[in-house]
């Protein structure tokens, strides 16, 4: 799905609305406004997205912001190395500009990445963890416009694999964002003996990893709490 979306039309879509990028955006934590802005977005990028099942826009929204985070992270960490090289004086190591990175220069706005020659490499580093804050993307709801009454009774559920696929995404990133990962944990060397595999995969591919490695999770928490004394 998102691999069938133009890259720099994403970029400009996301880019018109600050409620998605703007930490000083003053409806930034809000989900509801963020919600309806990502699907927007979905709705101008893909023709059909609006005659969709609640179902399939769901994937489509998770797929589509996956995408941009990805863009986002990969635009952060360029930056991130540009700070590095600079501050390791090696003038004569020339760090190759992120292919999008004009585009997305408007990220700059943010505070955390507001260059000063006495903390670029702290504001870098910050942008690089605080991951849009709270990720307040991975709260969205997801009640596209006119289904909050037919979805009712499926919520529950849905909030707690949310749940499940939020602490998970938190949980790799944090300990991925290291330079020096805890070599004893066990949990986090076995996420780390994955990656090789996962790289492998194509995008759509990985979105279907990441949804079944969720869904497996859920079930397997429902069946321990169900075999309980």
């Amino acid at each position: 799905m998102a691999n069938n979306v133009d890259t720099e039309l994403l970029i400009s879509e996301v880019e018109k609305r600050g409620v998605i990028w703007d930490t000083s955006n003053e409806y930034y934590k809000d989900k509801n406004k963020k919600n309806a802005a990502w699907d927007e977005i979905c709705s101008g990028l893909l023709k059909n997205y609006k005659s969709e099942s609640q179902t399939q826009k769901k994937l489509i929204l998770q797929d589509i912001i996956s995408k941009w985070r990805s863009i986002r992270d990969n635009y952060v960490r360029s930056l991130k190395k540009q700070a590095e090289n600079c501050k390791s004086c090696s003038g004569a190591k020339k760090i190759k500009l992120y292919i999008y990175g004009k585009q997305l220069s408007f990220l700059k706005k943010n505070k955390e990445l507001q260059h000063t020659d006495s903390s670029l490499e702290d504001n870098i580093q910050k942008m690089v963890q605080y991951k849009e804050i709270n990720e307040t993307e991975e709260d969205i709801e997801l009640n596209v416009h006119g289904t909050s009454t037919s979805t009712g009774s499926v919520m529950p559920t849905k909030r707690k694999r949310s749940d499940i696929e939020r602490s998970l995404m938190d949980f790799m990133y944090v300990n991925m964002t290291r330079k020096n990962p805890v070599e004893e944990d066990e949990d986090l060397a076995f996420f780390y003996s994955l990656l090789p595999s996962v790289k492998t995969l194509t995008a759509d591919q990985k979105f279907t990893f990441r949804l079944q490695t969720m869904q497996f999770l859920q079930n397997l928490k429902n069946s321990t709490c169900h075999t309980g004394p």
